[in-house]
């Protein structure tokens, strides 16, 4: 497959939820983004030409991940690392900034897995450069006798020439060109919490695809794989794809935000996933599932891995 960077430069704060509106994330995974995805290709009547495409591994893509000028980011592997140091002092800091960052520059990567990045320089780098977090004050007018109330919004600003970036992986052109489409609809219409009110717009734009990016795709070449994206294994591939891997669990839910569902809100069925970053031997196909709760109609979370190779 072929593979692509959509960069999303955003012209707003963005609310990506973590549990209420007082605690936010920087970034955002690839399930949100496909269910955002979702509801775009329904205004626009293609909503069963996406989740073909889908199902059928003829386009995936990952979670949206940092970018800092020409740099890259891609999660910290889930994986044991010696970091090489020169003394207990500068071993002691290290540790330290590495448990601190959470994203490694996609140049830095084999240098990161050899020990041998620049730890501490890298997590200032990131820190500095990446975002800053905000938290905003509103009010709620009453519309009735009541009192207005003042609640607050936690959220991130994107630092000038900062942003995220999803990679797309594709067979054919025409369906890349397809998604590029949803993405260009979705930008207008925002993405995460609080799209109401003028947070998560963006502007779209391609970028080429590093070199060593290239490199790391080449997934065959290589005996164990990270993932880029939220995934779930299926059932019958759960044992075997867990054999040896290091892992994190997310739980997923949320409200599910299409008006034809039912007459009230409801909560989507909770379900376990695993983090992008994790790292296994035995690959898997993962899959798109059904988190609807008796309502007119299917509810997709995506769960379908972005590979690339570790080592």
């Amino acid at each position: 497959m072929k593979t692509k960077i959509l960069k999303l430069k955003f012209s707003s704060n963005v609310h990506f939820g973590d549990g209420g509106l007082t605690k936010a994330q920087s970034t955002f995974r690839a399930d949100t983004l496909y269910s955002a995805l979702c509801i775009e290709a329904l205004g626009q009547g293609s909503l069963e030409k996406l989740k073909e495409l889908c199902e059928g591994r003829k386009v995936q893509i990952s979670d949206a991940l940092p970018f800092i000028r020409d740099k890259f980011y891609v999660p910290k592997p889930m994986i044991h690392v010696e970091i090489k140091n020169d003394s207990d002092e500068g071993n002691s800091v290290k540790k330290k900034a590495v448990k601190a960052l959470k994203y490694i520059p996609i140049d830095q990567f084999k240098k990161y897995l050899a020990g041998e990045m620049d730890v501490i320089e890298e997590e200032k780098y990131f820190h500095d450069g990446f975002a800053k977090s905000l938290l905003t004050h509103k009010v709620s007018i009453s519309r009735g006798n009541g009192e207005n109330k003042l609640y607050a919004v936690a959220g991130y600003c994107y630092r000038e020439d900062s942003g995220l970036y999803v990679l797309v992986a594709y067979e054919e052109e025409k369906d890349f060109q397809f998604m590029k489409e949803l993405f260009d609809s979705l930008s207008y219409t925002g993405i995460g919490g609080k799209v109401s009110v003028g947070y998560g717009r963006f502007e779209v734009e391609e970028a080429n695809l590093p070199k060593e990016f290239k490199d790391l795709f080449n997934i065959e070449s290589y005996e164990q794989v990270m993932t880029l994206s939220v995934s779930l294994p299926k059932d019958e591939e759960l044992n075997v794809a867990l054999e040896d891997a290091g892992y994190t669990l997310v739980k997923r839910g949320g409200f599910i935000a299409s008006t034809n569902y039912a007459d009230a809100y409801h909560k989507k069925n909770d379900l376990y996933m695993i983090e992008a970053g994790a790292s296994f031997k035995k690959k898997f196909a993962g899959d798109i599932y059904d988190v609807s709760a008796g309502g007119k109609h299917s509810v997709y979370r995506y769960g379908i891995p972005f590979f690339m190779g570790v080592k």
